[in-house]
């Protein structure tokens, strides 16, 4: 099951540019899984948007490989839609089959921002 703490976006994510991204971009097949369970926990999924996810080139303990990447979406407040990072695991596809994304954590206070953006370097991605 996903679970997902929300926070601020940490200026230090907003300063990881798109050259500075380490990790690789997932296959197409992984890329709608990802998109559709971070959809999945949103208010108002048809309006959010993707930008700069990668995957780690190595799996961790449990055989997932880590992934790290944005979410824009508006809130209620916003007037125009805020960027989130977010961390989470996807497992590998079986046999045809895309593969299964957990939501980890998607960033919406400093704190957690910061801690998305220093695992997502542990990991090698940015």
């Amino acid at each position: 099951m996903s679970r997902i703490v929300l926070t601020a976006m940490a200026l230090t994510l907003l300063s990881v540019g798109p050259a500075a991204a380490k990790g690789m971009t997932p296959p197409g097949k992984w890329l709608t899984v990802i998109k559709d369970a971070i959809r999945a926990e949103l208010k108002d999924p048809e309006i959010a948007t993707f930008n700069r996810i990668f995957f780690a080139s190595g799996k961790v303990d449990g055989g997932g490989f880590p992934v790290c990447g944005f979410v824009g979406f508006k809130q209620k407040t916003d007037k125009h839609p805020t960027k989130q990072p977010f961390f989470g695991l996807i497992t590998p596809p079986d046999t045809g089959i895309a593969g299964k994304f957990e939501s980890i954590r998607l960033g919406t206070t400093a704190k957690q921002a910061d801690e998305i953006a220093q695992t997502c370097k542990q990991h090698g991605i940015y």
